[in-house]
């Protein structure tokens, strides 16, 4: 498994992916994504895109907005078209239409 070398507020930490639910865009920082994990948020100055293409299959894109752990999702609603995730701690993300299928049939492939 991938390691992730990210920030909690002053702290550097290694991340292990099988601890990321999902990586989002910065909603303050201009060039940076936040991490998610069920123990809480840690940043990187980096992109989506990058993430993307340095990530095999472990992290797919949902959404414009999004990359996702498939192995951490829980289950889809397809009324909302939103993720839901095994940990409660963790809210739920959306997923655009045109990801909601094919994710859908990769996560029931698992």
């Amino acid at each position: 498994m991938k390691d992730y070398i990210l920030y909690q507020d002053r702290a550097i930490v290694k991340v292990s992916l099988s601890k990321i639910y999902y990586v989002t865009t910065h909603p303050t920082k201009a060039h940076a994504v936040l991490f998610v994990t069920a123990e809480g948020n840690f940043e990187a100055s980096t992109s989506l895109a990058k993430i993307e293409e340095e990530s095999t299959e472990e992290l797919i894109r949902c959404h414009r907005k999004f990359l996702v752990n498939k192995d951490k999702i829980a289950g889809f609603n397809h009324e909302t078209r939103t993720i839901m995730f095994l940990d409660d701690r963790v809210s739920d993300i959306a997923c655009s239409r045109r990801h909601f299928t094919i994710l859908k049939n990769q996560w029931k492939n698992i």
